[in-house]
């Protein structure tokens, strides 16, 4: 408890030395202050550690890599020995960023609640230290998004994948292929299953929305729809089974027994256009069984209304772009919605998104008129 006091500090003099620098405002900066002190008291006080599990491993891998580079306490042989059999998985790669944070102690399990804190102002910093990425609002819509809050406050990975994803978003409207390969190959680490979401969407993207004539759009976009379509035939039954195999484990997980599974293309579409409801919508007031679950509803309302705004405002500025981003959401909520039966765990993997959408949809407007003069 103690050790975190000094974690806390850390922040403390990170916040005052982006606000003495102008990395951010004060308002953020009294916004960031008083919401990192909640790793304090969300684990084991306001959510039991059994929630959140995972972050026992990331915590000891954490204290692993700290030892092996002569920063930490070395651990027994016999909790060295358990988890041995993660080296070199995810575990262990996340075990070594949080492990690099330079939060000064990782000696309990709240500890990675402010190494999240840490990256995720150092995140904030990144938006607002840039004027043409610089939007006030968004920025305190991001701070203070529930989700973020809770997952920012604990020692899970979902505080990398978001940031990863934040700056992918940037970086999408920006065009600039470097950035987003170095970025897919950060998130690939991370959250493999979002990379093979978001490849086709960059793709499509960047050819659609590039600087070549029509003709040379269209002969890009009929070799991509040619390769598309064969990879479809050949490969169609092993993108169900995979699909499928997912959808299984989670059900498992969630100890349901029967669950409908796709059994073909045309299935899979079907199953997929219901299920970007379940991702968009769930859980809901109605089915609500927690008091956990009233508040994701509440928040799902706001998100709604806030991607409905969004939509509306970049429909307004660029229709094409508007329909296409739709058209992803559907893609990527359909693909999850489908495969993840646990609506705590829909919540979970929404959130990261939601926050990305927030950021393409008001930056596409901003980003193309400073490139245009306006």
């Amino acid at each position: 408890m103690y050790s975190d006091v000094f974690n806390y500090f850390t922040i403390i003099l990170l916040i005052s030395y982006l606000l003495y620098f102008k990395k951010i405002n004060l308002k953020i900066a009294f916004t960031l202050s008083s919401l990192s002190l909640l790793p304090f008291f969300v684990v084991g006080t306001l959510v039991p550690l059994s929630l959140v599990s995972d972050s026992i491993q990331y915590t000891f891998w954490a204290q692993i890599h700290r030892s092996d580079l002569g920063l930490g306490l070395p651990l027994s042989i016999d909790e060295i020995g358990s988890l041995a059999r993660h080296s070199g998985q995810t575990v262990d790669h996340v075990g070594l960023i949080y492990a690099l944070t330079p939060i000064p102690f990782i000696d309990n399990f709240k500890s990675l609640g402010f190494s999240n804190k840490f990256l995720f102002i150092l995140m904030i910093a990144f938006i607002y230290s840039n004027k043409a990425r610089r939007d006030e609002v968004l920025i305190f819509i991001l701070i203070l998004y529930p989700s973020i809050i809770f997952y920012s406050s604990v020692g899970l990975k979902d505080t990398l994948v978001l940031i990863t994803m934040i700056i992918l978003a940037y970086y999408i409207v920006e065009k600039k292929v470097l950035f987003i390969i170095i970025t897919l190959s950060i998130l690939y680490i991370l959250r493999s299953v979002n990379v093979f979401l978001m490849i086709p969407v960059i793709s499509s993207y960047l050819i659609i929305f590039s600087n070549y004539s029509l003709k040379i759009k269209i002969v890009f976009i009929s070799i991509f729809s040619i390769i598309f379509l064969i990879f479809l035939s050949l490969y169609s039954g092993q993108i169900i089974e995979m699909l499928n195999q997912y959808r299984i484990v989670r059900a498992r997980e969630d100890g349901l027994v029967y669950i409908n599974l796709a059994l073909n293309i045309y299935e899979l579409i079907k199953s997929l256009l219901y299920s970007y409801t379940r991702f968009l919508f769930l859980p809901n007031l109605l089915n609500s069984s927690s008091f956990l679950e009233v508040i994701q509803s509440l928040e799902n309302i706001a998100v709604i209304l806030l991607l409905i705004y969004f939509f509306y405002k970049l429909y307004s500025f660029n229709k094409m772009k508007s329909i296409f981003w739709l058209i992803c959401l559907i893609f990527i909520a359909g693909v999850y919605g489908y495969v993840q039966t646990n609506v705590g765990s829909l919540v979970r993997y929404k959130y990261v998104f939601v926050a990305m959408y927030f950021i393409i949809l008001t930056y596409e407007i901003k980003y193309n008129k400073l490139k245009d003069g306006l």
